[in-house]
């Protein structure tokens, strides 16, 4: 069965001023997210509270404030929400492709355990 990362799914963290952001499952079991400064998206009431177009604008908007406020470098930023379904399909179709595979429920529970 495969599991799509989703702003309700997944938990993005990341330390200020550093290329460290990655997507956590969540809830986040292993506390991953300990290793980092901040976190939003799954972890915020808002995000399950909206609808999928708000989500998606959510997504977008804590993306720019990762880079613009907090010095998170943009590839950074974009390496780690590209698995993200509403960052994804935030993109332009002609680029869609070049995405990665969803990955596999179970792998992406236990990524880095």
């Amino acid at each position: 069965m495969l599991l799509m990362k989703t702003a309700t799914n997944a938990m993005l963290c990341w330390t200020p001023g550093t290329s460290h952001v990655r997507l956590v499952p969540w809830p986040d079991h292993m506390r991953l997210s300990d290793a980092y400064e901040c976190t939003d998206l799954a972890c915020s009431a808002v995000v399950h509270e909206t609808s999928p177009d708000l989500r998606r604008a959510y997504v977008l908007v804590t993306a720019l404030q990762l880079i613009t406020q907090d010095g998170c470098p943009r590839w950074a930023v974009h390496n780690a929400l590209l698995p993200l379904e509403e960052y994804s399909q935030s993109l332009a179709p002609d680029v869609r492709h070049l995405l990665p595979e969803p990955a596999d429920e179970l792998a992406w529970l236990l990524r880095d355990a």
